[in-house]
Protein backbone atom coordinates (compact mmCIF):
# COMPACT_ATOMS: atom_id res chain seq x y z
CA UNK A 1 0.00 0.00 0.00
CA UNK A 2 1.04 3.11 -0.61
CA UNK A 3 1.87 6.30 1.96
CA UNK A 4 -0.96 8.03 0.74
CA UNK A 5 -3.30 5.37 0.94
CA UNK A 6 -1.68 4.72 4.44
CA UNK A 7 -2.92 8.12 5.29
CA UNK A 8 -6.17 7.80 4.25
CA UNK A 9 -6.34 4.93 6.00
CA UNK A 10 -4.95 6.10 9.34
CA UNK A 11 -7.42 9.08 8.78
CA UNK A 12 -10.84 6.89 8.31
CA UNK A 13 -9.81 4.24 11.13
CA UNK A 14 -9.03 6.91 13.45
CA UNK A 15 -12.59 8.63 12.81
CA UNK A 16 -14.14 5.57 13.06
CA UNK A 17 -12.90 4.84 16.20
CA UNK A 18 -13.63 8.12 17.95
CA UNK A 19 -16.98 7.43 16.14
CA UNK A 20 -17.30 4.38 18.24
CA UNK A 21 -16.43 6.35 21.83
CA UNK A 22 -18.76 9.36 20.82
CA UNK A 23 -21.48 6.18 20.53
CA UNK A 24 -20.39 4.51 24.37
CA UNK A 25 -21.10 8.34 25.56
CA UNK A 26 -24.44 8.89 24.07
CA UNK A 27 -25.11 5.81 24.83
CA UNK A 28 -24.94 6.64 28.95
CA UNK A 29 -27.71 8.50 28.11
CA UNK A 30 -30.12 5.97 27.42
CA UNK A 31 -32.04 4.28 29.82
CA UNK A 32 -31.98 0.11 28.85
CA UNK A 33 -35.77 -0.89 29.15
CA UNK A 34 -36.08 -3.80 27.66
CA UNK A 35 -33.90 -6.63 26.44
CA UNK A 36 -33.66 -5.56 23.35
CA UNK A 37 -31.79 -2.75 24.08
CA UNK A 38 -28.60 -3.64 22.85
CA UNK A 39 -30.39 -3.90 19.70
CA UNK A 40 -31.68 -0.43 19.89
CA UNK A 41 -28.75 1.48 20.87
CA UNK A 42 -26.45 -0.42 17.82
CA UNK A 43 -29.17 0.61 15.11
CA UNK A 44 -30.06 4.27 16.62
CA UNK A 45 -26.00 5.45 16.67
CA UNK A 46 -25.10 3.17 13.21
CA UNK A 47 -23.50 5.76 11.09
CA UNK A 48 -26.11 4.48 7.81
CA UNK A 49 -28.83 6.23 11.22
CA UNK A 50 -26.88 9.02 12.37
CA UNK A 51 -23.52 10.27 10.88
CA UNK A 52 -20.38 11.49 12.51
CA UNK A 53 -21.67 15.28 12.55
CA UNK A 54 -24.66 14.66 13.64
CA UNK A 55 -23.58 13.01 16.61
CA UNK A 56 -21.30 16.08 17.23
CA UNK A 57 -23.95 18.11 17.21
CA UNK A 58 -25.71 15.85 20.13
CA UNK A 59 -22.96 16.21 22.54
CA UNK A 60 -22.97 19.75 21.91
CA UNK A 61 -26.93 19.99 22.66
CA UNK A 62 -25.35 17.67 25.63
CA UNK A 63 -22.63 20.22 26.99
CA UNK A 64 -25.40 23.03 26.76
CA UNK A 65 -28.12 21.34 28.89
CA UNK A 66 -25.82 20.76 31.53
CA UNK A 67 -24.54 24.28 30.67
CA UNK A 68 -20.81 22.57 30.20
CA UNK A 69 -19.31 25.67 28.95
CA UNK A 70 -15.68 24.88 30.21
CA UNK A 71 -16.08 22.16 27.15
CA UNK A 72 -15.36 22.99 23.44
CA UNK A 73 -15.99 21.24 20.87
CA UNK A 74 -13.40 23.39 18.16
CA UNK A 75 -11.23 20.25 17.60
CA UNK A 76 -13.70 18.38 16.16
CA UNK A 77 -14.37 21.05 13.58
CA UNK A 78 -10.99 21.08 12.66
CA UNK A 79 -10.75 16.66 13.34
CA UNK A 80 -13.98 16.39 10.51
CA UNK A 81 -12.42 19.47 8.07
CA UNK A 82 -9.08 17.32 7.66
CA UNK A 83 -11.04 13.66 7.38
CA UNK A 84 -13.07 15.57 4.25
CA UNK A 85 -10.17 16.78 3.02
CA UNK A 86 -8.00 13.21 2.88
CA UNK A 87 -11.46 11.67 1.84
CA UNK A 88 -11.83 13.86 -1.36
CA UNK A 89 -8.95 15.18 -2.43
CA UNK A 90 -7.51 13.31 -5.50
CA UNK A 91 -4.39 10.90 -4.12
CA UNK A 92 -2.60 12.17 -6.93
CA UNK A 93 -2.69 16.09 -6.29
CA UNK A 94 0.54 17.24 -6.26
CA UNK A 95 1.99 21.17 -6.04
CA UNK A 96 5.08 22.03 -8.27
CA UNK A 97 8.00 23.46 -5.55
CA UNK A 98 9.36 25.90 -7.97
CA UNK A 99 12.88 27.84 -6.61
CA UNK A 100 14.60 30.69 -7.72
CA UNK A 101 18.64 30.56 -8.65
CA UNK A 102 20.56 32.97 -6.60
CA UNK A 103 22.97 33.92 -9.60
CA UNK A 104 20.63 34.03 -12.50
CA UNK A 105 17.23 34.81 -10.87
CA UNK A 106 15.57 32.18 -13.35
CA UNK A 107 13.13 30.01 -11.72
CA UNK A 108 13.23 26.27 -11.50
CA UNK A 109 11.22 23.10 -10.22
CA UNK A 110 12.57 21.53 -7.14
CA UNK A 111 10.30 19.05 -7.17
CA UNK A 112 6.62 18.55 -6.11
CA UNK A 113 4.80 17.07 -2.89
CA UNK A 114 1.41 15.34 -2.68
CA UNK A 115 -1.16 17.65 -0.82
CA UNK A 116 -4.23 17.72 0.76
CA UNK A 117 -7.08 20.83 -0.25
CA UNK A 118 -8.16 21.69 3.62
CA UNK A 119 -10.85 23.59 3.39
CA UNK A 120 -11.72 27.15 5.23
CA UNK A 121 -14.80 29.18 6.37
CA UNK A 122 -14.30 31.28 3.18
CA UNK A 123 -11.21 29.96 1.35
CA UNK A 124 -8.89 26.35 1.11
CA UNK A 125 -5.44 26.39 1.19
CA UNK A 126 -3.33 23.32 -0.44
CA UNK A 127 -1.36 21.44 2.62
CA UNK A 128 1.40 18.65 2.69
CA UNK A 129 -0.52 15.51 3.49
CA UNK A 130 2.13 14.63 5.89
CA UNK A 131 1.30 18.15 7.72
CA UNK A 132 -2.43 17.62 7.49
CA UNK A 133 -2.00 13.94 8.96
CA UNK A 134 0.04 15.56 11.64
CA UNK A 135 -2.84 18.05 12.55
CA UNK A 136 -5.37 15.52 12.47
CA UNK A 137 -3.80 13.53 14.96
CA UNK A 138 -3.53 15.95 17.16
CA UNK A 139 -6.95 16.79 16.45
CA UNK A 140 -8.00 13.30 17.34
CA UNK A 141 -6.32 13.01 20.61
CA UNK A 142 -8.39 16.13 21.19
CA UNK A 143 -11.54 15.03 20.40
CA UNK A 144 -10.86 11.17 22.58
CA UNK A 145 -9.92 13.37 25.23
CA UNK A 146 -12.71 15.65 25.43
CA UNK A 147 -15.42 12.80 24.52
CA UNK A 148 -13.82 10.99 27.82
CA UNK A 149 -14.38 14.25 29.23
CA UNK A 150 -18.21 14.37 28.75
CA UNK A 151 -18.38 10.55 29.42
CA UNK A 152 -17.29 10.97 32.93
CA UNK A 153 -19.44 14.09 33.54
CA UNK A 154 -22.38 12.07 31.97
CA UNK A 155 -21.74 9.17 34.16
CA UNK A 156 -21.88 11.48 37.27
CA UNK A 157 -24.55 13.32 36.56
CA UNK A 158 -27.32 11.18 35.27
CA UNK A 159 -29.17 9.46 38.10
CA UNK A 160 -28.66 6.21 39.26
CA UNK A 161 -31.14 3.87 40.14
CA UNK A 162 -31.99 3.90 43.86
CA UNK A 163 -34.01 1.67 46.04
CA UNK A 164 -37.48 3.42 46.72
CA UNK A 165 -38.58 3.21 50.26
CA UNK A 166 -41.05 0.01 50.44
CA UNK A 167 -38.12 -1.45 48.50
CA UNK A 168 -35.70 -1.51 51.52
Amino acid sequence: MSETADQIATVIDLTNQLEVHINMALSQCLVPVSPEYGFLRETLFHNLCLGFGAKVRLLQRILDYWDWKDIKLDKFHKLMGLRNAFAHTPTTKRVLLVGVDPDTGEHHALGSQLVVDRKYKTYWQEVQRSEALQDFQAAYGGCLAIVEEIANRIEKTIAQPVALPDEK
